[in-house]
């Protein structure tokens, strides 16, 4: 028990947290620029509301970011579709993430054949 009350554990933690939470504002951040709504008040996860789910998880699965489904998580299962992103290893390129999900939440009628 000494380990979790002992000053330098208490201080890590709090480093900890300080970094989590910086990396969690600048994604929401940058996913809020891209017109997307997410949610995340604590924690390692943010959950972005999404077109279609199995769409954005394959779609950005090809750019080479992982995210899961977010309905299994679900309490409700409301009409929304989300995806669940987690930014514990996440410490850079958060504007080119939040472009790739902003791409990958669309609606079949907004997105861009190419």
């Amino acid at each position: 028990m000494d380990l979790l009350t002992e000053p330098e554990s208490v201080a890590q933690i709090e480093r900890a947290r300080q970094t989590y939470a910086a990396r969690r504002r600048a994604t929401v951040d940058a996913l809020i620029a891209h017109g997307l709504h997410a949610a995340s008040a604590d924690g390692f996860n943010i959950w972005v509301e999404v077109a279609d789910e199995n769409y954005a998880v394959a779609s950005l699965a090809a750019a080479g970011i992982s995210v899961a489904r977010g309905s299994p998580f679900m309490v409700s299962r409301e009409n929304e579709s989300h995806i669940r992103l987690t930014i514990s290893q996440l410490d850079k390129g958060f504007t080119d993430i939040a472009a790739a999900v902003a791409r990958a939440a669309r609606p079949l009628s907004r997105r861009t054949v190419r």
